[in-house]
């Protein structure tokens, strides 16, 4: 309670903003080099190859800008460096635009741009939080999140639920109601004008969340454990007390706020039609994402991917071993791989400049993950 007093919100939330997203750059911090197996995938293709050492360099000064971040809230020429150094090193590899660092990316934008002396940053920052409640539950609403993400990863890997126990209709389908809890925790979130019984709902969410995922768990994706507790910590900040945030005409009317509309709740429509990335439009665990599967005839060559070696019923033409590229992603750079085909096209065109003396075929499947929803990358 003590900092709760000694600082504004809007200095607490950066605070906790700065510190969690620079545990999550700790965890991951492969993804920010380029010494690794797999390789780097620049945004634009015609950004030239840099060094190791140029990586490196921008991540140490991202990590030292965090850290400055944290101590001197007030100074916005460091922030505004920042983001010069962290937007310099996200364009890449597009490895690194996992959600939660493109939440904090928006956290940071509100902060140099919000009116002092008014609600404003705080009103984006519940706007915002709202948004990635309302798409993520959207896009839980699927067979695959059952099949994935419900059935194979909270009542097998979590609960130890047998197999008879998860076949069970009932038991399978209840799982759609987590989709519907989350989208209706967003929706209240955005609209009731009393919010704090909903912000302890969303902090008890996150808190078994972090339960099922963390090491205690199923002890997955590291890179989104800080992300789950600098959630709780934003909403306990924003509505502990009993100021509430409220949506009026004049928050439409801001030009930045339009801006910032369009971007967490205009732009994430259109992935439902395929026209904006699904990271961007807060597609977490949707059971549903498309997959990246690596086929060679020579695993002897990659003795590092053996623990990789996935069987696919779903791979046409399929030959030699296969390696789901995805689950190597998590594996040796403790994020999410970057679910997009243009991506996925990048990430062969790069193994094969990285692998030149090997034939490799590249398969991407879309869910559900059967022989007619699979094709090879030319």
């Amino acid at each position: 309670m003590f900092l709760l007093k000694s600082y504004s919100k809007e200095v607490l939330l950066i605070k906790i903003t700065s510190l969690a997203w620079l545990i999550g750059k700790l965890i991951t911090w492969k993804v920010w080099i380029s010494d690794r197996i797999f390789p780097v995938i620049p945004v634009f293709d015609f950004f030239p190859e840099f060094s190791n050492s140029f990586h490196s360099i921008l991540f140490s000064l991202s990590l030292l800008g965090l850290i400055a971040t944290f101590f001197f809230t007030e100074k916005k020429y460091i922030f505004i460096l920042f983001f010069i150094i962290e937007f310099s090193s996200c364009l890449l590899d597009q490895m690194r635009w996992q959600p939660w660092e493109y939440q904090y990316i928006l956290i940071f934008l509100f902060y140099l741009f919000y009116k002092k002396g008014t609600s404003q940053f705080l009103q984006l920052f519940t706007f915002t939080l709202a948004f990635i409640y309302i798409f993520s539950g959207l896009h839980k609403f699927n067979g695959g999140f059952l099949q994935s993400i419900w059935r194979n990863l909270i009542l097998e890997r979590f609960l130890h639920f047998d197999k008879n126990s998860v076949s069970n209709l009932w038991i399978h389908y209840s799982g759609l109601s987590l989709s519907i809890i989350e989208f209706s925790l967003g929706f209240a979130l955005l609209i009731l004008p009393k919010k704090k019984i909903t912000a302890v709902f969303l902090i008890i969410m996150h808190g078994i969340l972090l339960l099922i995922l963390g090491p205690f768990g199923v002890n997955y994706n590291p890179s989104v454990w800080p992300w789950n507790f600098a959630l709780m910590c934003f909403l306990f900040v924003i509505f502990y007390d009993k100021e509430e945030i409220e949506f009026n005409f004049l928050f439409f009317q801001h030009k930045f706020n339009r801006l910032v509309i369009v971007l967490v709740a205009v732009l994430p429509v259109s992935n439902f039609a395929g026209y904006w990335d699904s990271f961007l439009s807060f597609k977490v665990y949707p059971g549903n994402s498309r997959l990246l599967v690596f086929c060679t005839k020579n695993l002897e060559a990659y003795p590092e991917l053996k623990i990789y070696e996935t069987k696919t019923k779903f791979i046409k033409n399929r030959k030699g071993a296969s390696i789901y590229l995805g689950k190597m992603v998590i594996s040796e750079l403790k994020v999410a791989i970057y679910p997009e085909e243009r991506t996925f096209i990048k990430i062969k065109n790069e193994w094969n400049k990285k692998f030149p003396q090997d034939e490799n075929v590249f398969f991407v499947a879309d869910y559900p993950y059967k022989l007619k929803n699979t094709k090879e990358i030319k």
